[in-house]
């Protein structure tokens, strides 16, 4: 299968940037998602938080009033303290009926809500029975009753505390549970692209690097006059296609060199036939030069006369040459003292 490096690196970079895109994206989500709940608590606990000091207003409220109708008996007192416990046991109810739409961790805020209800019902029959003993005209056993309201007032307010806690930590829970769960998905995705990049580099490196390198060192090695080496081809694509025309390459510079050694071989070979043609050659115009004036001094004789005359017979007409010829032979007989 031909993998073009063209196609590989568009690929790998169209999947970095999506998964990038795919990244910010989950985190313009997760943000999003963040200031939505960390919103949608803050107005299901702003209500609750709102009853329950509204619930400690009125808690003290009762005390107060009905302390104070035990001290001064007047009835204006009693009648604020029975307003102020209507409204406490109005709060009540609303918190309740608050608690039961609130879904998460219900059982942890009824337990809580248990003992707020508890303690304040407990506060509030002691405000009433030390009312109810003052109208009686039972002062002593009043002051008896109001005596524990300090110690029941303290363990409302621990238990209305307790409960604010609960409800501020069941809200910081699930701040962060919502912040997580996008953190986690970003964390995976992050991770999912940062092994991306890594095997695409890593990909990369090996489909081209070291493919280059290979094919430097068959370069040198034939620069140096290795002309056996070749480049292994190991992927279909542009650099096995380089490869392939490297080894073609060498390949025909290979056989243009032998082609010529050949004709260089060749050619020295053509070069002594030539040199020892040349010598016979030589040989035999010198022997038909001997040959050629043997038969001048044979074919010409010097025939003399007189002391002062010879006579050199002819045959046929003279040329150059041969006039010249017999006036050399002519000169040397005389020199030679044939002719007196």
């Amino acid at each position: 299968m031909r993998i073009s490096i063209r196609r590989l690196v568009g690929i790998g970079l169209l999947l970095i940037t999506v998964l990038f895109a795919v990244l910010v994206i989950v985190n313009s989500t997760s943000v999003s998602a963040y200031r939505e709940n960390t919103l949608l608590i803050a107005q299901e606990i702003l209500p609750q938080q709102q009853l329950l000091n509204k619930l400690r207003a009125t808690l003290s409220d009762t005390r107060f009033e009905s302390l104070m109708y035990v001290v001064t008996n007047e009835e204006q007192h009693r009648l604020a303290h029975v307003a102020a416990d209507a409204r406490t046991r109005e709060l009540m109810a609303e918190l309740s009926a608050l608690l039961n739409q609130d879904t998460t961790n219900q059982e942890t805020d009824n337990n809580a809500f248990g003992v707020v209800t508890t303690t304040v019902n407990r506060l509030l029959t002691l405000t009433e029975e030390a009312t109810i003993r003052q109208r009686n005209a039972q002062n002593a056993s009043a002051l008896e009753i109001v005596g524990q309201f300090d110690n029941a007032m303290l363990v409302a307010n621990n238990a209305l505390n307790t409960f604010e806690a609960n409800l501020q930590g069941e809200s910081n829970q699930v701040v962060l549970t919502a912040q997580r769960n996008p953190l986690t998905l970003t964390r995976i995705i992050g991770i999912i692209t940062f092994a991306m990049i890594v095997i695409f580099f890593s990909t990369l490196i090996r489909m081209v690097a070291r493919p280059l390198k290979r094919l430097q060192t068959a370069t040198l090695a034939v620069a140096a006059g290795d002309r056996s080496q070749r480049v292994e081809i190991v992927n279909q694509n542009e650099l096995g296609d380089l490869a392939t025309a490297f080894n073609t390459m060498v390949e025909q510079v290979a056989e243009q060199e032998r082609l010529q050694e050949q004709q260089l071989a060749n050619a020295r070979a053509a070069r002594r036939e030539a040199e020892a043609a040349r010598a016979e050659i030589g040989a035999q115009l010198a022997t038909i030069e001997q040959q050629r004036a043997v038969i001048q001094e044979m074919t010409v004789p010097i025939l003399p006369l007189s002391s002062t005359a010879i006579v050199l017979p002819l045959i046929g007409a003279l040329d150059s040459s041969r006039l010249m010829s017999l006036e050399e032979r002519a000169l040397h007989a005389v020199q030679e003292g044939k002719i007196r």
